[in-house]
């Protein structure tokens, strides 16, 4: 108890008056300020998850308080496609494909692209490979990253996102592309995958907004 009292003592007193004391009491002083700072930024990021929890609990609720009838009138994800275009591409403006781009359209139940909030993995594969040593990379987007993401125009409705293997390109000219995407209103998990010819030392491909459709 007496430990605790010294301590609050010494953060209560001025910065003036601890500087002429001994330095061991500074270094103290120091320390509180230091763990004072920290949990007030522990304070705010406990209060932006309970925020993010109210929210989704929201959702639930509003879920759950649907009938058979009313849930027919929504319109949610019934499954993901990767766009035709998605494949080997030149994505830092040198000569040669030295990533994969993705085009990802959720769909609804009726087929038409959906502009569906989500989070999406991606991971890149040389099958060939030795077992053990086929992934190329793997690439997350959160909700909030993946939404930046959205392309929308003349027939355009997509996801556009790129995955540039590094330092770590693939030994052989085929790429197997697998996508997870996670529903954010439903929470479900979708799956999509497409086997791309790459090219490693081909010339710069087509612009990519001429690249896509939802289709």
């Amino acid at each position: 108890m007496k430990t605790v009292l010294a301590l609050a003592l010494v953060a209560a007193m001025p910065v003036g008056l601890v500087v002429g004391c001994d330095p061991a009491a500074t270094d103290v002083h120091r320390r509180l300020i230091e763990q004072q700072q920290r949990m007030h930024q522990l304070e705010e990021e406990n209060s932006q998850l309970r925020q993010d929890i109210d929210r989704q609990q929201e959702q639930i609720e509003t879920l759950m308080g649907l009938d058979d009838r009313q849930l027919e009138l929504l319109y949610f994800v019934d499954r993901i496609k990767l766009g035709r275009h998605t494949g080997g591409w030149d994505l830092d403006g040198q000569n040669g494909q030295d990533g994969i781009k993705v085009f990802l359209t959720p769909h609804d139940q009726y087929g038409s692209a959906l502009k569906a909030a989500g989070a999406a993995t991606v991971q890149l594969y040389d099958l060939a490979a030795e077992p053990g040593e086929n992934l190329i990379a793997e690439f997350h987007w959160t909700v909030e990253q993946l939404r930046q993401q959205w392309v929308s125009g003349f027939m355009s409705y997509h996801y556009t996102l790129d995955c540039p293997w590094g330092d770590n390109p693939p030994a052989h000219d085929i790429v197997t592309v697998r996508v997870t995407f996670v529903d954010y209103l439903t929470g479900k998990t979708f799956h999509a995958q497409k086997t791309c010819r790459i090219d490693l030392t081909a010339e710069p491909d087509q612009p990519a907004e001429d690249a896509e459709s939802g289709e």
